[in-house]
């Protein structure tokens, strides 16, 4: 439905430039969109709070990379995909989650080589 409404502006302001801001059935269908675009937020936000409860209830200890998140946004790589995600909204409900509860969150440094250390010797390669 959001791409249905925001084709229907995008023809609205090809047809009719700078006046189509202002005519009734333009007001009428940003409305709309603006209606499914806070109906998506709503559920995002929603699934995040469950989540997060969920993780908080279920364990004591929970680590997570404390990445960058505002730098990674700004790269045209995975911007995108980024912000969909909703990874910095949700480092933030879940420390303050951990906070209320009094469970630890970790937060594991970003230039930590994990992937590449050995977990039986712990050599870096």
């Amino acid at each position: 439905r959001i791409k249905h409404y925001q084709r229907l502006l995008a023809r609205k302001r090809v047809a009719n430039g700078k006046k189509a801001t202002q005519a009734n059935n333009y007001v009428k269908t940003r409305a709309k969109l603006q209606r499914d675009y806070r109906k998506v937020a709503n559920i995002q936000h929603d699934i995040v709070q469950k989540f997060t409860t969920m993780l908080v209830n279920n364990y004591d200890r929970i680590a997570i990379e404390d990445l960058a998140v505002k730098q990674m946004q700004m790269s045209h790589v995975a911007s995108k995909g980024l912000h969909r995600s909703m990874f910095g909204y949700f480092k933030q409900v879940l420390k303050y989650k951990c906070e209320w509860y009094g469970k630890e969150l970790i937060l594991a440094d970003r230039y930590y080589p994990s992937t590449q250390r050995c977990s039986q010797c712990g050599h870096v390669k």
